[in-house]
C-alpha cells in the first residue's frame, strides 16, 4: 500500500513537471511581451517544483527500477498451480494423479539412501500457519526456516531465489487463502550433511519491468 501510495502521488507531481516543462517556452515569451498573467502561474509553477514534494518525484522517477506491481492472489494462483509447480511435490498424489481436496497437503517425496524427504502441509493446517508472511516468503526464496535452520532437498528450488518481491509474496497470499486440509505427511530425514545456507541473504528481488512482448509464429 505504501508504495501504491507513493506511485500515486509521484504520478500528480510528474504532472507538475510536465505542465512545467511545457510552460517554459510560454515563460520565456512572457518575458519578451509582458504577460504578466503567465509570469504569476509559472512562479506558482516554481514554488511547487523546489517543494520537498519535487524530491519525492526525483527519487521515485529517477531511482533504480525496483518492483513496481502489487502482489495479487491472481498472480500467486497462477504461480502456485502453474509454472512454479507447489503440487508436485506438496499435493498428495494417487493412482490417478493428485488426490482430489488434498491440495497442497503434503506428502512424501523421496525415500533414498541419502534422504527420505516429505513435502510437508502448506495449507492452514500445517506448521507453516504459525509463521509469518515474512518467514514464509524467505522459506520459499531461500530456504531458511524462521529458527534458522535449512530446509532440505528438493527444497529451496534454485529458480525460487529468483522471484521478485511481489511474486513471492502473491504466492504467500495464495498459500495463506487456502482450506485447511487435516494431514500430517511425516517429517524429512537426511542421512547426508545439509549446507549452513544455499547462498547469501536476499533482502529484495526487483521485478522485470514489462514492455512490448515479441511474438513468433510458427506456420
Amino acid at each position: 500500500m505504501k508504495h501504491a501510495r507513493l506511485r500515486q502521488k509521484a504520478r500528480r507531481l510528474g504532472t507538475i513537471l510536465i505542465q512545467y516543462e511545457s510552460s517554459s517556452l510560454e515563460r520565456r515569451r512572457a518575458c519578451k511581451n509582458g504577460e504578466n498573467s503567465i509570469l504569476s502561474r509559472m512562479a506558482r509553477l516554481w514554488r511547487k517544483i523546489h517543494s520537498r514534494q519535487l524530491i519525492l518525484v526525483v527519487l521515485i522517477c529517477t531511482g533504480p527500477q525496483l518492483a513496481t506491481a502489487d502482489a495479487t492472489l491472481e498472480r500467486g494462483t497462477y504461480l502456485v498451480t502453474g509454472p512454479a509447480g507447489c503440487g508436485n511435490c506438496h499435493t498428495p498424489m494417487g493412482p490417478d494423479g493428485f488426490v482430489e481436496g488434498m491440495e497442497l497437503a503434503g506428502r512424501l517425496v523421496d525415500d533414498s539412501p541419502a534422504f527420505t524427504a516429505t513435502a510437508p502441509n502448506l495449507t492452514p493446517s500445517g506448521a507453516i500457519a504459525g509463521w509469518s508472511d515474512v518467514e514464509l516468503a524467505r522459506a520459499i526464496r531461500e530456504g531458511i526456516r524462521p529458527d534458522g535452520s535449512v530446509l532440505g532437498p528438493p527444497m529451496p528450488i534454485t529458480l525460487y531465489r529468483g522471484l521478485s518481491d511481489d511474486d513471492l509474496m502473491s504466492m504467500v497470499m495464495y498459500l495463506r487463502q487456502l482450506d485447511a486440509v487435516d494431514n500430517d505427511p511425516g517429517t524429512s530425514t537426511y542421512r547426508i550433511e545439509l549446507p549452513p545456507a544455499y547462498g547469501p541473504p536476499l533482502d529484495s528481488v526487483a521485478s522485470i519491468p514489462q514492455g512490448v512482448r515479441a511474438c513468433h509464429t510458427i506456420t
